[in-house]
């Protein structure tokens, strides 16, 4: 089952990324492993090569011309929450944005009708 978020700008932000926060960067994809803190995902861990598998979090940005679309597939037993930060192309800053959760063992889209040039999703968190 795939959920489909269309989403608009909000704040701008021009800090780093905020700790244990991922990054994908447009026609990328990236596999992490998370330290589970309570509810908490924490300590990321980019694995070599992309890969399904349980305890993972797989991001995929792709450009379809003039939008994008940022898959995250989900390889916990819980719902995944978090947050975003949108980095559109031509901008410095990045731009706070919603997210939708993602349920157990599935893949959450989110589609952007600009381009991007990299999202990090920070504030992880495991909800039943």
């Amino acid at each position: 089952m795939l959920t489909l978020f269309a989403v608009s700008i909000a704040f701008a932000k021009t800090a780093p990324p905020p700790p244990d926060s991922v990054g994908v960067k447009i026609g990328k994809t990236i596999s992490v492993m998370f330290t589970v803190n309570g509810d908490r995902l924490v300590a990321p861990n980019p694995l070599p090569e992309p890969v399904d598998g349980e305890s993972v979090i797989t991001l995929k940005l792709e450009q379809a011309g003039p939008s994008c679309t940022l898959y995250i597939t989900n390889g916990f037993g819980k719902t995944l929450n978090y947050r975003t930060l949108v980095r559109y192309r031509g901008k410095s800053s990045f731009e706070d944005s919603p997210a939708v959760p993602v349920r157990p063992y599935r893949e959450g889209v989110m589609s952007f009708a600009a381009r991007v040039e990299e999202i990090v999703i920070y504030e992880l968190r495991l909800t039943n």
